[in-house]
This record gives structure tokens, sequence and C-alpha cells, in this order.
């Protein structure tokens, strides 16, 4: 899920259960000097996703942009259970100027995570709750889910 963020209120309405409304951020835009909010869509249809159920995000040093915003939030809200190592630190919607008589453009980040609502993962990263390899992040997440289907017996 690398690029625009459009569709990660869709895709976080599915994971916290039905007709549920979430302020999933608050978004910040430089170029216009305002901050929107970002919150799940009402009426969406199809089936959600069981909000009880764990969810296990594997990331790395790859993971990046929208990508990195659909971790961050559901990671501050609880939703799920992130291994791996920390994301790229990436950012949000970039655009791009030309400079001045040349045929240069320099591209800058202009929407950013509202960092008032905790740490911002842009230049940083989303660190995960379990740190552990890229390579060892899928054998993590089966542990963990082995354990779990243990308890449940």
């Amino acid at each position: 899920m690398h690029g625009s963020i459009a569709s990660v209120p869709g895709l976080c309405s599915f994971l916290f259960g039905a007709n549920q409304k979430i302020l999933l951020d608050k978004l910040y835009n430089r170029s216009s000097d305002s901050t929107v909010e970002m919150w799940t869509p009402s009426g969406v249809t199809g089936e959600t996703f069981i909000s009880e159920k764990r969810i296990i995000i594997l990331i790395s040093g790859a993971t990046s942009g929208a990508a990195e915003e659909f971790i961050s939030i559901l990671k501050r809200l609880g939703r799920a259970t992130v291994i791996g190592h920390t994301t790229s630190g990436g950012s949000l919607t970039a655009m791009s100027f030309r400079i001045d008589g040349t045929d240069l453009y320099l591209s800058v980040p202009v929407v950013r995570s509202d960092a008032s609502q905790g740490r911002s993962w842009e230049g940083v990263g989303v660190d995960p709750h379990i740190p552990v390899s890229a390579e060892n992040a899928l054998d993590k997440a089966k542990e963990i889910l082995n354990q779990h289907l243990i308890g449940m017996e």
C-alpha cells in the first residue's frame, strides 16, 4: 500500500466492526495550512472483520508511505500487533515545485500526520511492538498465533 492514503479509511472500516465511526488521524496540509480529520466511512457494504479477532502486521524497512499511515493507525488504536523492523519513515502526499529558470524540480511533502496525537512516524518510521529482523517476522507471527490457538483449547 505505497502511495495515496485515500484507501486507508475504507480498509480500516473493515477492521473495526460494522458502522463504527472512528477518528483515524488528523492530517495537516502545509500548503493550505489546514487540518482535516480522517474518519472511517459510514455505510460500508460487505462483511467486516470481527473486531475481537487478533490482527498481526509484519513490517520492515521497505514499508513506506500509505502503508505506514495504515499501520500507525492500527497500532495507535490498539487494533493490531506489529512485528518486524521499524518502517522506512517515508512521507505522505508530496508536491513537485519547479526551480525557477531550470529544468529541475523539488519534491516536498506537504501533508503529514498530525503529531499532536503522538509521535509522528514521518522521518523516523513506525516501531514494531515486537522487534525482530524482517527475515524472522513471519516465524515470530506464527509462534504468537500458535500460542493463541493453544490457549483457546
